[in-house]
């Protein structure tokens, strides 16, 4: 496992060539810590596309420099620490409710009808 996170991006597109997605942030990106990348437009229909690189993205969608990629997240992020586990922190829990067989005999007695105050 390698110490990167996914980074998120938005396309911005600056001009709309098409007249299909418009301008403005038209996708939600991901790239993984592998360099593949998925894309959400968001257009009237939408759709998710995978590509096998950033670079494969920029070709195909960034008409000329119309397109942006614009990070949400730096490349600098990583993994957290892991917390410490439950018991550890704060013991074994503990359940202090009826038990799945006192609580199984009473619904049982519900559904055939022996309810309190019936």
């Amino acid at each position: 496992m390698t110490d990167q996170l996914p980074r998120r991006f938005h396309l911005v597109r600056d001009v709309d060539e098409t007249g299909t997605s418009g301008v403005g942030i038209v996708v939600e990106g991901l790239e993984f810590t592998d360099g593949t990348v998925a894309l959400r437009w968001l257009t009237a229909t939408t759709s998710t596309a995978i590509y096998a690189s950033m670079a494969d993205v920029e070709t195909i969608h960034g008409h000329g420099g119309k397109t942006r990629v614009v990070w949400v997240d730096d490349h600098t992020t990583a993994w957290p620490e892991p917390a410490p586990a439950a018991t550890e922190a704060t013991g074994p829990a503990t359940y202090d409710g009826p038990s799945i067989t006192e609580a199984a005999a009473d619904d049982r007695r519900w559904w055939e009808g022996e309810r309190d105050g019936e």
